[in-house]
Protein backbone atom coordinates (compact mmCIF):
# COMPACT_ATOMS: atom_id res chain seq x y z
CA UNK A 1 0.00 0.00 0.00
CA UNK A 2 2.98 2.38 1.09
CA UNK A 3 4.54 1.92 -2.59
CA UNK A 4 0.97 2.62 -4.18
CA UNK A 5 0.58 6.16 -2.36
CA UNK A 6 4.63 6.42 -2.85
CA UNK A 7 3.74 6.28 -7.38
CA UNK A 8 0.06 8.39 -6.65
CA UNK A 9 1.99 11.41 -5.16
CA UNK A 10 5.12 11.25 -7.90
CA UNK A 11 4.03 13.48 -11.05
CA UNK A 12 7.15 11.77 -12.87
CA UNK A 13 6.03 8.51 -11.94
CA UNK A 14 2.65 9.10 -13.04
CA UNK A 15 3.51 10.74 -16.38
CA UNK A 16 5.57 7.53 -17.19
CA UNK A 17 3.08 5.24 -16.21
CA UNK A 18 0.30 7.29 -18.15
CA UNK A 19 2.86 6.95 -21.48
CA UNK A 20 3.29 3.18 -21.20
CA UNK A 21 -0.23 2.72 -20.72
CA UNK A 22 -1.23 4.54 -24.06
CA UNK A 23 1.51 1.78 -25.90
CA UNK A 24 -1.98 -0.42 -25.03
CA UNK A 25 -4.47 1.39 -26.57
CA UNK A 26 -6.12 0.25 -29.48
CA UNK A 27 -4.84 0.65 -33.03
CA UNK A 28 -6.73 3.71 -34.80
CA UNK A 29 -7.61 2.60 -37.96
CA UNK A 30 -8.50 5.66 -39.98
CA UNK A 31 -7.25 6.56 -43.53
CA UNK A 32 -5.41 9.92 -43.80
CA UNK A 33 -8.40 11.78 -45.54
CA UNK A 34 -10.61 10.83 -42.64
CA UNK A 35 -7.92 11.37 -40.33
CA UNK A 36 -7.36 14.60 -41.86
CA UNK A 37 -11.14 15.99 -41.69
CA UNK A 38 -11.70 14.33 -38.30
CA UNK A 39 -9.08 16.26 -36.60
CA UNK A 40 -7.47 19.20 -38.19
CA UNK A 41 -9.07 22.58 -37.34
CA UNK A 42 -7.30 25.31 -39.81
CA UNK A 43 -6.27 28.52 -38.25
CA UNK A 44 -5.75 31.91 -39.88
CA UNK A 45 -1.73 31.21 -39.12
CA UNK A 46 -2.03 28.32 -41.66
CA UNK A 47 -4.32 29.06 -44.25
CA UNK A 48 -6.91 31.58 -45.40
CA UNK A 49 -9.74 28.52 -45.90
CA UNK A 50 -10.06 28.70 -41.72
CA UNK A 51 -12.08 25.78 -40.01
CA UNK A 52 -12.30 22.18 -40.60
CA UNK A 53 -9.96 20.81 -43.47
CA UNK A 54 -11.31 19.52 -46.82
CA UNK A 55 -9.32 17.47 -48.87
CA UNK A 56 -11.38 18.00 -51.72
CA UNK A 57 -10.32 21.66 -52.16
CA UNK A 58 -7.26 19.99 -54.28
CA UNK A 59 -9.03 17.10 -55.82
CA UNK A 60 -5.95 16.13 -57.34
CA UNK A 61 -4.41 15.21 -54.38
CA UNK A 62 -6.80 12.07 -53.21
CA UNK A 63 -4.55 9.34 -55.31
CA UNK A 64 -1.76 10.32 -53.74
CA UNK A 65 -3.15 10.06 -50.26
CA UNK A 66 -4.12 6.49 -51.10
CA UNK A 67 -1.05 5.96 -51.93
CA UNK A 68 0.50 7.18 -48.87
CA UNK A 69 -2.19 5.00 -46.73
CA UNK A 70 -0.93 1.88 -48.96
CA UNK A 71 1.24 -0.11 -47.04
CA UNK A 72 2.84 -1.83 -49.52
CA UNK A 73 3.47 1.04 -51.98
CA UNK A 74 6.91 2.31 -50.62
CA UNK A 75 8.39 5.27 -52.39
CA UNK A 76 6.12 8.11 -53.38
CA UNK A 77 7.32 10.89 -55.92
CA UNK A 78 5.78 13.59 -56.34
CA UNK A 79 7.29 16.02 -59.71
CA UNK A 80 4.87 19.26 -58.57
CA UNK A 81 4.74 23.07 -58.82
CA UNK A 82 4.86 25.38 -56.12
CA UNK A 83 1.73 25.93 -53.98
CA UNK A 84 -0.51 22.94 -54.55
CA UNK A 85 -0.90 22.12 -51.50
CA UNK A 86 2.15 19.64 -50.96
CA UNK A 87 3.16 20.79 -47.43
CA UNK A 88 -0.45 20.06 -46.39
CA UNK A 89 -0.30 16.62 -47.33
CA UNK A 90 2.56 15.82 -46.00
CA UNK A 91 1.50 17.11 -42.74
CA UNK A 92 -1.41 15.16 -42.55
CA UNK A 93 0.61 11.88 -43.37
CA UNK A 94 2.81 13.06 -40.36
CA UNK A 95 -0.07 13.69 -38.39
CA UNK A 96 -1.78 10.62 -38.99
CA UNK A 97 1.28 8.43 -38.61
CA UNK A 98 2.32 9.96 -34.99
CA UNK A 99 -1.25 9.65 -34.24
CA UNK A 100 -2.28 6.21 -35.42
CA UNK A 101 1.26 4.53 -36.20
CA UNK A 102 3.46 6.05 -34.30
CA UNK A 103 7.14 5.42 -35.45
CA UNK A 104 10.44 6.75 -36.70
CA UNK A 105 9.92 9.70 -38.73
CA UNK A 106 13.02 11.61 -40.52
CA UNK A 107 11.93 14.45 -42.86
CA UNK A 108 15.04 15.81 -45.14
CA UNK A 109 16.04 19.49 -46.35
CA UNK A 110 18.67 20.98 -48.73
CA UNK A 111 19.65 23.51 -46.49
CA UNK A 112 19.20 24.46 -42.35
CA UNK A 113 17.23 27.49 -43.22
CA UNK A 114 14.68 25.52 -45.46
CA UNK A 115 13.90 23.12 -41.78
CA UNK A 116 13.54 25.84 -39.93
CA UNK A 117 11.18 27.96 -42.42
CA UNK A 118 9.09 24.77 -42.49
CA UNK A 119 9.23 24.06 -39.14
CA UNK A 120 8.45 27.60 -38.23
CA UNK A 121 5.53 28.23 -40.53
CA UNK A 122 4.10 24.99 -41.55
CA UNK A 123 4.78 22.56 -39.00
CA UNK A 124 4.45 23.95 -35.72
CA UNK A 125 1.22 25.97 -36.15
CA UNK A 126 -0.01 22.31 -37.45
CA UNK A 127 1.00 20.58 -34.43
CA UNK A 128 -0.46 23.51 -32.07
CA UNK A 129 -3.82 23.68 -33.78
CA UNK A 130 -4.30 19.70 -33.79
CA UNK A 131 -5.39 18.82 -30.58
CA UNK A 132 -4.76 15.01 -30.62
CA UNK A 133 -1.06 16.37 -31.71
CA UNK A 134 -0.44 18.76 -29.44
CA UNK A 135 -1.89 16.57 -26.54
CA UNK A 136 1.15 13.71 -27.11
CA UNK A 137 3.75 15.48 -29.10
CA UNK A 138 6.89 16.78 -26.18
CA UNK A 139 5.40 16.21 -23.14
CA UNK A 140 7.15 16.65 -20.43
CA UNK A 141 10.22 18.26 -22.70
CA UNK A 142 12.18 20.84 -20.80
CA UNK A 143 12.93 22.79 -23.81
CA UNK A 144 11.54 22.38 -27.26
CA UNK A 145 13.38 22.28 -30.37
CA UNK A 146 12.53 23.52 -33.81
CA UNK A 147 14.08 20.35 -35.80
CA UNK A 148 13.19 17.12 -32.86
CA UNK A 149 9.72 16.30 -31.73
CA UNK A 150 9.37 13.46 -29.44
CA UNK A 151 6.01 11.08 -28.73
CA UNK A 152 5.55 8.05 -27.37
CA UNK A 153 6.72 5.27 -29.88
CA UNK A 154 9.31 7.59 -31.74
CA UNK A 155 10.25 10.92 -33.39
CA UNK A 156 10.27 13.55 -35.78
CA UNK A 157 13.45 14.95 -37.02
CA UNK A 158 14.55 17.38 -39.27
CA UNK A 159 17.66 17.41 -40.98
CA UNK A 160 19.94 18.43 -43.26
CA UNK A 161 21.31 16.76 -46.12
CA UNK A 162 24.14 19.42 -46.82
CA UNK A 163 25.43 17.33 -44.14
CA UNK A 164 26.78 14.22 -43.98
CA UNK A 165 25.76 13.10 -40.69
CA UNK A 166 22.79 13.98 -41.32
CA UNK A 167 21.82 11.80 -44.30
CA UNK A 168 23.72 8.99 -42.13
CA UNK A 169 21.58 8.18 -39.42
CA UNK A 170 20.02 5.45 -37.68
CA UNK A 171 17.80 2.59 -39.35
CA UNK A 172 14.37 4.85 -40.12
CA UNK A 173 10.71 3.49 -41.53
CA UNK A 174 9.06 7.03 -42.80
CA UNK A 175 11.55 9.33 -44.55
CA UNK A 176 10.59 12.23 -46.77
CA UNK A 177 13.15 14.65 -49.04
CA UNK A 178 11.81 18.10 -49.79
CA UNK A 179 13.19 19.81 -53.13
CA UNK A 180 15.84 16.61 -53.72
CA UNK A 181 16.87 18.38 -56.96
CA UNK A 182 18.90 21.36 -54.35
CA UNK A 183 20.37 18.76 -52.58
CA UNK A 184 24.18 17.85 -53.11
CA UNK A 185 24.98 15.22 -55.38
CA UNK A 186 28.17 14.72 -53.08
CA UNK A 187 29.04 15.36 -49.82
CA UNK A 188 32.84 15.03 -48.79
CA UNK A 189 33.06 12.08 -51.05
CA UNK A 190 30.27 10.03 -49.18
CA UNK A 191 28.37 9.46 -52.45
CA UNK A 192 25.06 10.36 -53.21
CA UNK A 193 23.01 11.83 -50.06
CA UNK A 194 19.49 10.76 -51.31
CA UNK A 195 21.15 7.10 -52.48
CA UNK A 196 22.28 7.64 -48.25
CA UNK A 197 19.06 8.54 -47.16
CA UNK A 198 17.46 5.28 -48.84
CA UNK A 199 20.33 2.77 -47.14
CA UNK A 200 19.12 3.68 -43.57
CA UNK A 201 15.67 1.79 -44.55
CA UNK A 202 17.62 -1.06 -45.85
CA UNK A 203 16.82 -3.63 -42.65
CA UNK A 204 12.71 -2.53 -42.75
CA UNK A 205 10.68 -4.42 -45.47
CA UNK A 206 8.09 -3.43 -47.74
CA UNK A 207 4.98 -2.52 -45.72
CA UNK A 208 7.06 -1.52 -42.97
CA UNK A 209 8.90 1.48 -44.16
CA UNK A 210 7.75 4.55 -46.81
CA UNK A 211 10.33 7.02 -49.04
CA UNK A 212 8.28 10.20 -49.71
CA UNK A 213 10.18 12.98 -52.36
CA UNK A 214 8.65 15.15 -54.15
CA UNK A 215 10.03 19.02 -55.72
CA UNK A 216 10.11 20.84 -59.04
CA UNK A 217 12.38 19.50 -61.47
CA UNK A 218 15.41 21.41 -61.82
CA UNK A 219 18.08 20.39 -64.86
CA UNK A 220 16.75 18.18 -67.25
CA UNK A 221 18.03 14.70 -67.37
CA UNK A 222 19.88 15.12 -64.15
CA UNK A 223 16.76 15.86 -62.18
CA UNK A 224 16.32 13.10 -59.17
CA UNK A 225 12.63 14.02 -58.91
CA UNK A 226 12.23 13.42 -62.55
CA UNK A 227 13.94 10.32 -62.82
CA UNK A 228 12.00 9.29 -59.96
CA UNK A 229 8.55 9.91 -61.62
CA UNK A 230 9.87 8.57 -65.14
CA UNK A 231 10.41 4.98 -62.73
CA UNK A 232 7.25 5.09 -61.26
CA UNK A 233 3.52 4.46 -62.91
CA UNK A 234 3.55 8.38 -63.73
CA UNK A 235 -0.10 8.80 -62.46
CA UNK A 236 -1.24 12.42 -63.97
CA UNK A 237 -4.66 14.20 -63.06
CA UNK A 238 -6.38 15.16 -66.04
CA UNK A 239 -9.41 17.63 -65.61
CA UNK A 240 -13.05 17.09 -67.21
CA UNK A 241 -13.64 19.86 -70.04
CA UNK A 242 -16.83 21.40 -69.81
CA UNK A 243 -17.22 21.84 -73.61
CA UNK A 244 -16.18 17.98 -74.93
CA UNK A 245 -15.68 16.25 -71.92
CA UNK A 246 -12.41 15.25 -72.83
CA UNK A 247 -10.03 14.33 -69.80
CA UNK A 248 -7.43 16.72 -70.07
CA UNK A 249 -3.90 16.22 -68.17
CA UNK A 250 -3.40 20.40 -67.40
CA UNK A 251 -0.24 21.13 -69.14
CA UNK A 252 1.93 24.33 -69.60
CA UNK A 253 1.32 23.63 -72.62
CA UNK A 254 -2.25 24.77 -73.20
CA UNK A 255 -1.39 27.83 -71.05
CA UNK A 256 -1.44 30.65 -73.72
CA UNK A 257 -0.30 34.52 -73.47
CA UNK A 258 0.32 37.66 -74.96
CA UNK A 259 4.07 39.00 -75.45
CA UNK A 260 4.59 42.37 -73.69
CA UNK A 261 4.30 45.43 -75.69
CA UNK A 262 6.71 47.84 -76.49
CA UNK A 263 9.53 45.16 -75.99
CA UNK A 264 9.10 45.05 -72.51
CA UNK A 265 11.12 42.15 -70.67
CA UNK A 266 9.92 41.20 -67.38
CA UNK A 267 12.47 40.36 -64.73
CA UNK A 268 10.19 37.21 -63.33
CA UNK A 269 8.09 36.22 -66.61
CA UNK A 270 10.48 37.92 -69.13
CA UNK A 271 8.32 38.71 -72.55
CA UNK A 272 5.34 36.77 -71.33
CA UNK A 273 2.14 39.10 -70.19
CA UNK A 274 0.95 36.52 -67.48
CA UNK A 275 -1.91 39.28 -67.44
CA UNK A 276 -3.21 38.09 -70.39
CA UNK A 277 -3.38 34.52 -69.62
CA UNK A 278 -5.79 31.66 -70.52
CA UNK A 279 -6.23 27.93 -70.33
CA UNK A 280 -7.26 26.18 -73.94
CA UNK A 281 -8.92 22.68 -74.23
CA UNK A 282 -6.49 20.93 -76.20
CA UNK A 283 -8.80 18.90 -77.92
CA UNK A 284 -11.82 21.14 -79.02
CA UNK A 285 -9.92 24.68 -78.26
CA UNK A 286 -12.60 26.27 -76.14
CA UNK A 287 -10.82 28.43 -73.28
CA UNK A 288 -11.59 28.11 -69.71
CA UNK A 289 -11.87 30.72 -67.35
CA UNK A 290 -10.29 30.83 -64.21
CA UNK A 291 -14.10 29.49 -62.28
CA UNK A 292 -14.54 26.75 -65.12
CA UNK A 293 -11.30 25.18 -64.87
CA UNK A 294 -11.94 24.70 -61.09
CA UNK A 295 -15.29 23.00 -61.62
CA UNK A 296 -13.24 21.13 -64.18
CA UNK A 297 -10.61 19.78 -61.84
CA UNK A 298 -13.21 19.33 -59.26
CA UNK A 299 -15.10 16.80 -62.32
CA UNK A 300 -11.80 15.05 -63.46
Amino acid sequence: MSDFKQTHTNIAERRFLGSMLKLLRPSIRVSIIEWAETYRILTNEESHHIGKFDCNRIPALEYVYDCLHNRFIYTIVAMKASQIGWSELTNNFIGWAIHTNPCKIQWAFPGREPSRIYSREKLKPFFDGTKVLRDIINIGVAKESFNYFKFAGGFLKLTTLGAIGSSKTSSIPVIGVEEPDDVKDDVKGQGDTLENVKRRQETFPIGFKKLIFGGTPTDKDFSRVESGYNQSNKLVFKAKCHHCEDLIELSLKNLKYDDYQDRYIDEIYGKSNPDTAYYECPSCLNVWTEAEKVANIAAG
